[in-house]
């Protein structure tokens, strides 16, 4: 079994246990951002779509439950690589029961979590994972885990994913939104 531990609000510290990602478990904790009513701490459920390289939505208590990956940031639509991105997610969780660490929620309405999921025997943490394929970057102004850094470098260094194109080609996203790009890539 592996543990976990997420922040939830202002310091409540939930410690899951990722073992079986069978049955749904759901704690429920109070939620401090701009929404205060309560939100599940972590969920399960089938994935029922890929949104994009670092969305889905999640089908939970009978409801498709939209999630943006924590601490991640894959290219935008228009961008180099933006499919890869999303075929990269796809891959690893369409279809699938995932686990959802929610950290926070998002102006869109959507939970912010960590995404796990059990393949071939073992529990991947699926925003890890894109950082290391070179589906996604790590995203600096959201990320809690210095260690993912370390990942990306990594990824950078082999040329994995996005790594592989061009340098001028690899625009982090939020420069890309920043410059008012539309996904057709050309500035608004």
């Amino acid at each position: 079994m592996v543990l976990c531990g997420v922040v939830i609000g202002t310091g409540l510290l939930v410690w899951l246990g990722l073992g079986s990602l069978t049955r749904p478990a759901v704690v429920q904790a109070e939620h401090t951002s701009a929404n205060p009513s309560a939100v599940p701490a972590t969920f399960e459920g089938r994935v029922v779509r890929v949104s994009d390289g670092d969305s889905i939505r999640v089908l939970w208590n009978g409801t498709s439950t939209p999630v943006r990956l924590a601490g991640i940031d894959a290219p935008e639509r228009g961008q180099p690589w933006s499919r890869n991105a999303r075929a990269a997610l796809a891959g690893l969780v369409a279809g699938q029961t995932v686990a959802v660490s929610v950290s926070d929620q998002d102006r869109y309405g959507r939970l912010v979590g960590l995404v796990s999921v059990r393949r071939e025997g073992r529990v991947v943490q699926v925003n890890r994972e894109l950082i290391r394929q070179g589906a996604a970057w790590v995203y600096r102004a959201y990320n809690r885990d210095a260690s993912a850094l370390s990942v990306e470098a990594d990824a950078r260094a082999a040329g994995r994913g996005l790594w592989s194109l061009p340098p001028g080609e690899r625009l982090p996203p939020w420069e890309y939104r920043r410059q008012g790009r539309s996904a057709s890539g050309v500035a608004r």
